[in-house]
């Protein structure tokens, strides 16, 4: 809610965010009265052009990723779209609060969209895409339209095994860097 009063006081429509964002906007020091400062102003520029980090801890999951990068739907728009041939996997991390926070700078970020599809009977759903990079390897973190993840995981693909290639174990630190 913070996130998307401030965009609209950024926007110079402040007029129209809600009392109580704008008193705790003031709190914080990024608006004072009806104008945005020089601090939310620094923020919201931060937030659209900076990489967004992300970081958190390596933990299993159940196995879908792999079985949704062998569709050759997915498989061949990830190599068309994103460059990369995806190892059959996704590497799940838990991220710690404050990512989880920056979690919703997402949307305001151009994705690169994987096509929904149908293969038999089944129909499978768009994918959001962004570019990143893992402890210096390039990927991308997915963001499937429909999924079970609670909110503190993401999911990040490359053409690499992430875990075999970096020596991961489940609960290692990693860090995630959306560009």
């Amino acid at each position: 809610m913070i996130l998307a009063s401030l965009i609209m006081a950024y926007r110079g429509d402040p007029y129209k965010v809600l009392e109580e964002d704008l008193k705790e906007l003031e709190a914080l020091g990024l608006v004072k009265g009806k104008e945005l400062t020089s601090k939310g102003k620094e923020l919201i520029e931060q937030m659209l052009v900076k990489p967004i980090k992300f970081s958190g801890k390596v933990v299993s999951g159940d196995g879908e990723g792999k079985y949704y990068l062998s569709l050759k739907g997915y498989r061949e728009q990830v190599k068309k779209k994103l460059g990369l041939d995806p190892f059959p996997g996704t590497l799940n991390v838990l991220l710690d609060s404050e990512s989880v926070e920056r979690k919703a700078l997402l949307a305001l970020r151009r994705a690169i969209v994987l096509e929904g599809f149908t293969e038999g009977e089944r129909r499978y759903g768009e994918v959001l895409c962004y570019p990143a990079r893992i402890m210096g390897l390039e990927g991308a973190v997915i963001v499937p339209l429909k999924t079970h993840h609670p909110p503190e995981i993401i999911e990040v693909i490359s053409q690499h095994n992430l875990r075999k290639e970096l020596n991961l174990k489940d609960g290692d630190k990693v860090e995630v860097i959306v560009y």
